[in-house]
């Protein structure tokens, strides 16, 4: 009754809330995205759910992601992983750090929007595991004229967040639908290996407005090890000062 009422008071809370600034987001679903927020820019990300409701392989969990831009290609992060789940997850971690995304070649290739990527996540376990640590490295651009923006790169995390610790590579595709004014996106991501984010993900990303996104998918397992297939959805407010 708590996990509900939480979820319906943050979704009517962001769905209210009206500002008028551009699009970004934290993550596609689980990789680092190219997207940073601006300066004096504050994301909000009271719900990324994931949840299976047949029955055997019942759960759900819920992570928060906020993002402050400082400038310099730069924002501030701060993450609780698993901040709510049933069961319990065996890695609940707070987390602060910090993603920078720096435009490359944008004289030469204006339109492909060259970028390198680069962040770091430190967390504390509430399962009394200790420190913990998420960094990645990144490249990504876009493909002129259909617009798809590809991103991939390596990653690495420790037992704390990921379950062990783990090297591995990352891919993600944001697809902008035509005629749709920015408004529709299809977006997948794959993160491999056996972790806890070995997950394939795919799904529709919506921006009703300016400050609003809501992105719904399906994401499946690398491995029984990895976890459960389920559905998910994740709800980003933007605000700026």
């Amino acid at each position: 009754m708590n996990l509900i009422k939480y979820l319906f008071f943050t979704y009517i809370f962001c769905i209210f809330s009206a500002t008028n600034i551009t699009d970004a987001q934290q993550t596609i679903f689980n990789v680092p995205s190219a997207d940073v927020a601006a300066t004096k820019e504050l994301v909000l990300e009271p719900i990324y759910l994931t949840a299976n409701p047949t029955r055997g392989n019942e759960y759900i969990t819920n992570t928060n992601y906020t993002a402050l831009g400082v400038g310099a290609n730069t924002e501030l992060d701060f993450t609780f992983f698993n901040m709510l789940s049933a069961p319990q997850s065996s890695s609940i971690n707070p987390a602060l750090g910090f993603k920078t995304a720096i435009p490359l070649l944008q004289k030469e290739f204006p339109v492909e929007e060259f970028k390198l990527i680069f962040g770091n996540m430190a967390s504390i376990s509430l399962n009394g595991q200790g420190l913990g640590d998420w960094a990645y490295l990144e490249g990504s651009f876009r493909i002129p004229k259909v617009k798809t923006r590809i991103t991939s790169g390596v990653n690495f995390g420790t037992r704390q967040i990921f379950g062990r610790n783990a090297v591995f590579a990352v891919i993600g595709i944001e697809q902008p639908i035509p005629f749709t004014k920015d408004k529709l996106a299809l977006v997948a991501d794959w993160m491999s290996g056996t972790h806890n984010f070995g997950y394939s993900t795919f799904g529709v990303g919506l921006n009703p407005t300016d400050t609003l996104n809501i992105t719904v998918g399906y994401t499946v397992a690398n491995h029984v090890s990895c976890g459960k297939n389920g559905i998910v959805l994740f709800i980003m407010k933007k605000f700026r000062f």
